[in-house]
């Protein structure tokens, strides 16, 4: 789930992530001339990318931006004004660089952002054959393996990734109440959620997060 929430400072929340990033507005008594400016809501302190410091924006890179998440997060990420790159499969067209999940990304390829953010991953609708199941595995193991080594070796480094996951994570548990700290369940889906956020702490960035 994405949700927004305007008020004096407009903040996006990634699904249930602690982390947030805050772009915080001048107030109106000090003219609109003066620089927006941007930070991370949990180390206000710490310094931005060069491109947030420089042109007063963030630069983002989303994988799987054509999905569903992607495709409502990215517009609200444009509106504020950040620059966002999508990570795509294949050929790489205007604002979009091209990977193949299945093989090691350059580090090249993700440095010099201030965040990534991994949505991709096979859907999980249709049926489940074995090939399905081979695909929804492999898609999410794979990809974020080689995203998170590749962030781990970029210089500059992103300071946040923040990669996808599900509430498959805890299983079937009937009409059991969930919250963000209930353990992990059992079954495939479970199994799958569980090597995606390990594959995902690879990456050593200074903020990472998790979403389910």
């Amino acid at each position: 789930m994405l949700r927004t929430r305007r008020s004096a400072r407009s903040t996006i929340q990634f699904a249930s992530s602690r982390e947030r990033f805050e772009l915080t507005r001048p107030p109106k008594n000090q003219g609109s001339g003066r620089a927006k400016r941007l930070r991370l809501a949990q180390d206000r302190s710490a310094p931005l990318g060069q491109s947030a410091r420089v042109e007063g924006r963030m630069r983002v890179l989303v994988s799987g931006s054509s999905g569903p998440i992607g495709t409502a997060l990215l517009p609200s990420l444009e509106k504020r004004g950040w620059t966002v790159t999508r990570l795509v499969r294949g050929s790489a067209g205007s604002e979009q660089i091209g990977w193949n999940p299945a093989q090691a990304l350059s580090p090249d390829a993700v440095s010099g952002f201030d965040a990534v953010v991994h949505l991709a991953g096979e859907t999980i609708v249709g049926r489940w054959t074995e090939a399905k199941r081979r695909r929804i595995l492999e898609s999410r193991s794979q990809g974020t393996r080689h995203l998170a080594e590749a962030v781990a070796k970029a210089s500059p480094r992103p300071r946040v990734f923040i990669s996808a996951s599900a509430v498959g994570y805890y299983g079937n548990r009937g009409d059991e109440i969930l919250r963000e700290e209930s353990p992990s369940g059992s079954g495939f889906l479970a199994e799958v959620c569980r090597l995606w956020k390990v594959l995902s702490g690879q990456s050593p960035t200074r903020e990472f997060a998790p979403c389910k």
